[in-house]
């Protein structure tokens, strides 16, 4: 549903507000107003011959996309087989060490210190460790950046599994 003979106040906005009826329910939202948008681009020939000028380097796309261990930046939760409802969320920062916690189903996340090392950029291995004295676990696997799928093994003292996960 749409109103027309709106007040004049309502002119420059750029949507138009609407009622949405669903399962016998009534919401509001709003739809873009129609319009012209003119813009000019510049093409591969015309960014590089720019970018020349501010003495920047031109543009290749053919050139592959190069992973670094930077590139895995940002916040993985991972899953073990055994214990589905355990989360462990490693934050890994774009320089210096990961910072992981442990996330309860209910309740605050604890912090812990681990290691977590991407291994190998080009195929997202990495490997992990965590605990101190007789409480370790270790892991290895790969995290897949363009999916942000991880999987991968872990052992805990005397027990394996496996372990998934995925980027938040």
């Amino acid at each position: 549903m749409t109103f027309t003979g709106l007040p004049i106040e309502t002119g420059p906005l750029t949507f138009q507000r609407v009622f949405v009826e669903r399962a016998e329910k009534v919401y509001f939202g709003y739809q873009n107003k129609n319009g012209v948008s003119n813009s000019a681009r510049l093409n591969l020939a015309g960014g590089n011959a720019l970018l020349t000028k501010l003495t920047i380097g031109a543009v290749d796309p053919e050139t592959p996309m190069a992973l670094t261990a930077s590139s895995y930046a940002g916040v993985w939760d991972l899953v073990s087989s055994l214990t589905p409802s355990a989360v462990t969320r490693i934050t890994v920062p774009t320089a210096g060490p990961a910072v992981c916690a442990n996330v309860p189903s209910t309740g605050p996340p604890t912090n812990f210190t681990c290691i977590f090392t991407v291994v190998n950029p080009v195929t997202g291995a990495f490997t992990y460790y965590a605990g101190s004295g007789g409480a370790t676990q270790n892991a290895s696997g790969t995290a897949d950046f363009l999916t942000g799928a991880v999987t991968g093994t872990f052992i805990a003292g005397t027990i394996t599994g496996t372990l998934s996960g995925f980027r938040r």
